[in-house]
């Protein structure tokens, strides 16, 4: 493990001691998009963008399964199977755009994904209610630049705040986190 790593103290917490080596490199890769003012990023221009470009490939892949001298690509089979899947989580992504109510922070959700299965990969499973859990969460947070969430308790943390969003991971596929999780336990 990196010495002095922002990283560690969070590591440890997940880990419930020393960490795997693993596990800093891993809460690095998923920090960039984690705790930092997002605001600037033009979220719907980009998905707008990313609509068009599946519009395209759906309407123009299916030439390829008809080229001339045997010219195949096998991969734009797997591409037209799952672009519609594609579109639709696109289609969905963009009505948040005029949906009314407050957003739901993507960001904590990430963060909160992250240490949740971090912390199930390492222990079989998640402990949703745990003190230790939602303080890794906050930890995380902070240490990918994010502000307090909240007041302090009468405990003097500020934890608690991550209940929901914890809870909202578990109902949730993040499956793709653990996916990449794993692939940084392997190494």
């Amino acid at each position: 493990m990196k010495p002095n790593h922002k990283f560690d103290g969070v590591a440890r917490i997940i880990a419930k001691g020393a960490p795997p080596e693993w596990l800093v490199d891993a809460l690095e890769h998923f920090s960039d998009g984690i705790g930092k003012d997002a605001s600037d990023v033009p979220v719907f221009r980009i998905i707008e963008r990313m609509q068009d470009a599946v519009h395209v490939l759906i309407t123009w892949l299916p030439a390829f399964q008809h080229l001339p001298y045997g010219w195949k690509c096998k991969e734009v089979a797997v591409a037209l199977a799952v672009l519609p899947r594609i579109k639709k989580d696109l289609d969905r992504l963009a009505k948040l755009k005029t949906s009314k109510g407050r957003r739901p922070d993507a960001q904590r959700l990430i963060c909160a994904a992250v240490v949740v299965r971090a912390w199930k990969i390492i222990h079989g499973k998640a402990e949703p209610r745990s003190e230790k859990l939602l303080q890794a969460c906050r930890d995380y947070w902070r240490a990918c630049g994010g502000e307090q969430i909240g007041r302090e308790d009468f405990k003097g943390t500020s934890y608690e705040n991550w209940r929901r969003p914890v809870e909202r991971t578990l109902r949730a596929d993040y499956g793709w986190v653990e996916r990449v999780l794993l692939a940084h336990s392997l190494g």
